[in-house]
């Protein structure tokens, strides 16, 4: 028999039992212990099954997607959630209109094609009823998020296997990323010296954060005598994870004292406020900083594949390894889990490179 535990240190409630061909398996169970018992109850009524021989247990394609939503809110920010919820509630609207056939989970299974007519309707905006065309970007979010949680579903045994096995579409529309040179970030940053804008900028910019982890931070993460920030999980508000890992990644940020000492007089401006980035809703912070952000950057001559908030972290990464800083350290500061990952964010100035070509005159 499987048990429920937690583990020390961690939140939330963990799984520990033994598949049909002997394989240990251990993973997370959800951060309520019921949720856990759940997801143990159902792993080894599907061994039992295996054993006999009996079909795995179908279901309503409602009730399949209702089950995936209550392990994203249990594992995801709320934001993230949303975003998950949103593409289910197209698909199933899509399946209404024209899949009514289609209610139990695995037909999913043996209607593979279902997922390449949605990707096309949506594009077509002839998805449903009131439905708008879509750029190429967003379907595939939209596809990618289905196919994340269907895996998961096949894994957990609730459907026989992952029907979404459709190519991302080439995104022709969309503009490679490009970070912002160091003379746009200086004139940004002198730019948001008396904004509510600053603080969010300067982290971003000095420090890499993400968006997310810097509308989540309070004084709390916040230690001036060791100048660090703490990257950490919060539950049921935010989650932080590392590009293409599923697992939580909490980490130190360590601060350059400038940047420590600027924290230290926004929190003497504020010092009521327990959010670093004080403001009534997190969501909505978030939105402000994207687009006024986005706004302050084209007016200062910003590249537009340069101007949004995010292309300050590819900054952050460029300057630190131009400077010389061991890659293992930026992706330590940063919060990358390989070296594939920080590779992306690596852009090579047109200096860099005059550098270099000086460096290798004399061959």
């Amino acid at each position: 028999m499987g048990r429920v535990y937690q583990r020390p240190g961690r939140e939330g409630w963990y799984i520990d039992y033994v598949t049909l061909d002997g394989r240990r398996v251990r993973q997370f169970g959800g951060m309520v212990k019921r949720l856990a018992e759940a997801q143990l109850y159902r792993a080894e009524d599907q061994k039992i099954r295996g054993a006999l021989g009996l079909p795995v247990e179908d279901m309503q394609i409602d009730e399949l997607f209702k089950k995936l939503l209550e392990q994203s809110k249990t594992t995801n920010a709320p934001s993230r959630t949303a975003r998950v919820k949103h593409a289910f509630d197209h698909f199933r609207q899509f399946l209404a209109e024209h899949h009514k056939s289609l209610t139990r989970a695995n037909q999913f299974v043996s209607n593979p094609h279902v997922f390449v007519e949605y990707q096309q309707a949506r594009l077509e905006g002839t998805a449903y009823t009131g439905c708008r065309k879509v750029r190429r970007n967003t379907c595939n979010l939209e596809i990618k998020t289905l196919a994340t949680w269907l895996r998961r579903a096949a894994e957990q045994k609730l459907i026989s296997s992952n029907p979404v096995k459709i190519r991302a579409l080439r995104t022709i529309d969309s503009r490679k990323r490009e970070a912002p040179t160091i003379e746009h970030v200086r004139t940004i940053i002198k730019a948001t010296k008396d904004s509510w804008l600053h603080v969010p900028v300067l982290l971003a910019a000095s420090v890499g954060l993400r968006r997310a982890e810097v509308v989540h931070l309070q004084w709390s993460d916040f230690d001036r005598k060791r100048c660090t920030l703490e990257i950490r999980n919060k539950p049921g508000v935010f989650t932080p994870k590392s590009c293409g890992a599923a697992d939580i990644r909490e980490r130190t940020v360590h601060l350059p004292p400038t940047i420590a000492k600027a924290l230290e007089n926004a929190r003497g401006n504020d010092g009521e406020n327990d959010w670093i980035v004080p403001h009534p809703s997190r969501d909505e912070l978030a939105r402000r900083i994207t687009c006024d952000y986005a706004n302050l950057a084209r007016s200062i001559g910003v590249p537009r594949n340069a101007s949004c908030f995010h292309a300050l972290r590819h900054f952050t990464v460029s300057h630190w390894l131009s400077l010389g800083i061991p890659p293992q350290v930026v992706m330590a500061q940063v919060g990358h889990h390989s070296p594939a990952i920080l590779m992306r964010y690596t852009h090579v100035s047109d200096d860099l490179r005059r550098q270099a070509a000086l460096k290798a005159d004399g061959i």
